[in-house]
C-alpha cells in the first residue's frame, strides 16, 4: 500500500539496510537523509522526487547506483551530500553524465572522502551561482588540474586542501570577496606540487607563513597584491628556486627585507613590491638576480643608496622606484644597462642626474603599464 500522507521529510540513519524505503518516494519529499547504512546502490525511486531541496547520502557504501542519471535534473535541489562513500568511474563528477545545468539553485556539494578520479570539471559548476560550499577533499585520485575561480564572487576563505595537493597545478581566486589568513596545512609535513597561486584582489590579511618557501617549493607563479598582508616578508622566500613572478602589490608589509630574501630565486622575472611599508636599504646587500626583468618597489619608506647588486641584472627592462627616501647619486652603471626601457626615479633625494638623452632606450615619462 502506497504512503499518501503530506510526508516532507525522510531520516534512515543508523538503520540496517532494507528494501522498506522503497514506499516512501511516491510522495512530494523535500529531505531525504540516508546516513551510516549499507546501501550499495540508489534503487530508491529518487527520480520521482522533483521538489528535493537536500539529499543526505553520507557514510553508505556507494559506487554510483544511477545517481548520475538524476541528479543534473533536480532544479531545487540546494544540498547535496555524498561524502564518505567509494563513488568512482561514471558518477557526477566525470565521464558521460548529464551536466549540472537545472542545479541552479545548489548551495553546499560535499564530495570529500571519496575514490573520484580523473580531471573535475569546473564548467559543470559554471550555472550554481548561489554556491556557497563545495567540499572536494580525501579524492586523492581527483585530478583538478588548474582551478580558476577569479571573478565569480565568492567569500569565505580558502580551504587548506585546494593549496596543499598532490593533484592542483594551478589556483587562481583573483578577484573575490575572499578573507582570513593565507592557508596553512594540516600537518607539518604537508607541501605542495602546486605552481601558479593568484590570491590577488581578495580581502586577505595577517602574516604569511615563515616556512612558506618550504611549504610551497615549487612556485614560479605567486601574486598576493591587492590584499591586507602585513608583518615581514618572509626570509624563505628565496628558497623557492624555480619562481619567476612574486607579486606584493598594495599591501601592509612593513621593516626592512631580511638579507636572505631572494637569495636563491635566480629565475625571478618579475617583483613588484609597490605602495607597501617596506623601508631599510632598497634591495638586500646579496641582491644578485640576473634574469630580473621587472623590479617595481615605488611607495615604500626605502632609504640609503641604491645596491650596486643591480648592476648585475642585465636584463632589467623597467625598474621603478619611485616615492622613496632613497639618497646617494644615480649610479653611472646604469648606462650600461642596455635592455633598460623605463626608469622612473622621482620624488627620492638624489643630487645627481643622468641626462636623459645617455639612456636612449628609456621612457621615463610614460611608463603606466605596472601598478601605479
Amino acid at each position: 500500500m502506497a504512503v499518501s500522507c503530506r510526508l516532507s521529510s525522510v531520516i534512515l540513519s543508523n538503520n540496517p539496510s532494507g528494501s522498506s524505503h522503497a514506499r516512501f518516494f511516491s510522495v512530494r519529499l523535500i529531505l531525504v537523509i540516508i546516513c551510516r547504512r549499507a546501501f550499495a546502490e540508489v534503487e530508491l525511486g529518487l527520480n520521482k522526487l522533483l521538489n528535493l531541496n537536500l539529499l543526505g547520502l553520507n557514510s553508505n557504501h556507494l559506487t554510483d547506483g544511477g545517481i548520475s542519471s538524476w541528479i543534473g535534473n533536480q532544479t531545487s535541489l540546494k544540498t547535496i551530500e555524498l561524502a564518505s562513500n567509494h563513488i568512482k568511474q561514471s558518477n557526477v563528477l566525470k565521464g558521460s553524465i548529464p551536466p549540472l545545468n537545472n542545479l541552479t539553485s545548489g548551495r553546499v556539494l560535499f564530495l570529500s572522502d571519496n575514490n573520484l578520479s580523473g580531471h573535475f570539471p569546473f564548467a559543470l559548476l559554471a550555472n550554481l551561482s548561489e554556491l556557497q560550499h563545495i567540499d572536494l577533499s580525501n579524492n586523492p585520485m581527483l585530478e583538478l588540474g588548474m582551478v580558476d575561480l577569479s571573478q565569480i564572487n565568492l567569500n569565505g576563505t580558502i580551504p587548506p586542501w585546494m593549496v596543499y595537493n598532490r593533484t592542483i597545478d594551478g589556483l587562481s581566486v583573483r578577484g573575490n570577496s575572499l578573507g582570513g589568513t593565507f592557508p596553512q596545512p594540516s600537518s607539518i609535513k604537508s607541501t605542495s606540487s602546486i605552481v601558479w597561486l593568484d590570491m590577488s584582489e581578495n580581502q586577505f590579511y595577517g602574516n604569511l607563513p615563515v616556512n612558506i618557501g618550504l611549504l610551497l617549493p615549487q612556485l614560479w607563479y605567486l601574486n598576493l597584491s591587492r590584499n591586507n598582508f602585513e608583518g615581514t616578508i618572509p626570509w624563505l622566500i628565496g628558497n623557492i628556486s624555480a619562481l619567476e613572478v612574486l607579486d606584493l602589490f598594495n599591501n601592509g608589509f612593513l621593516r626592512e627585507l631580511p638579507n636572505e630574501f631572494l637569495e636563491n630565486t635566480t629565475s625571478l622575472q618579475y617583483l613588484s613590491l609597490s605602495r607597501n611599508r617596506l623601508h631599510g636599504n632598497i634591495l638586500p646587500e646579496k641582491y644578485n638576480i640576473h634574469s630580473l626583468k621587472h623590479l617595481l618597489l615605488h611607495n615604500n619608506r626605502f632609504t640609503g643608496e641604491i645596491s650596486p647588486g643591480l648592476y648585475n641584472s642585465t636584463s632589467l627592462i623597467v625598474l621603478d622606484i619611485r616615492n622613496n627616501f632613497i639618497t646617494g647619486t644615480i649610479p653611472s652603471w646604469f648606462l650600461t644597462l642596455s635592455s633598460l626601457a623605463s626608469l622612473l626615479l622621482a620624488q627620492n633625494n638624489f643630487y645627481c642626474y643622468i641626462p636623459l638623452r645617455v639612456l636612449p632606450n628609456a621612457k621615463l615619462a610614460h611608463a603606466r603599464s605596472f601598478h601605479e
